[in-house]
């Protein structure tokens, strides 16, 4: 749910991949940069959006978000669902 986190792992399998399969290299680093840049942009949009909110806090339906929360210097002060198939209080 980081996108920083995602890309140091489009960082990481794009060198692995080119370690096992030195035929395909450019391919492989090809495909990494532009996807690295999708991200890139996909982050910086995020954070022109969420940067400025003023209020921080969400409510989120399950534990998933931490990274998400972190990424974007956001605050979950509440989850409604911790566990996947239990109801709301």
């Amino acid at each position: 749910m980081s996108v920083t986190y995602s890309m140091q792992q489009v960082k990481n399998i794009t060198a692995r991949l080119c370690e096992l399969d030195p035929a395909h290299e450019n391919e492989y680093k090809k495909n990494g940069f532009e996807y690295l840049n999708s991200l890139t942009t996909l982050r910086d949009d995020m954070h022109m959006a969420l940067d400025l909110l003023q209020n921080k806090d969400i409510v989120t339906f399950h534990e998933a978000f931490p990274y998400f929360a972190k990424e974007f210097d956001l605050n979950v002060a509440a989850v409604i669902e911790r566990e996947p198939g239990t109801e709301p209080t």
